[in-house]
């Protein structure tokens, strides 16, 4: 409703890894927190979350993982309701 803000909560999703080449390397399924957790060595990659014709809907992000470290990301999933 226009005027009453839907904010973000978790959402369960199957996420696709892809290495520099558009191999898959990994795939991760979120829990009900929203949370998943891939261990990967150091290298840039795709993560192309998995998802059907209907919303909601996500964009890949490209993500850079550094050696000795743990990299933070955000999939944002859009209802596409406004």
């Amino acid at each position: 409703r226009i005027g009453s803000p839907c904010p973000d909560r978790p959402y369960e999703a199957t996420i696709a890894v892809l290495d520099r080449a558009g191999r898959q390397v990994a795939e991760a399924r979120s829990g009900a927190d929203g949370r998943f957790r891939v261990l990967l060595p150091p290298g840039t990659y795709t993560l192309r979350p998995r998802q059907s014709s209907a919303p909601p809907r996500a964009a890949e992000l490209t993500v850079t993982v550094s050696a000795d470290s743990i990299t933070d990301v955000q999939v944002a999933f859009d209802s596409g309701i406004r």
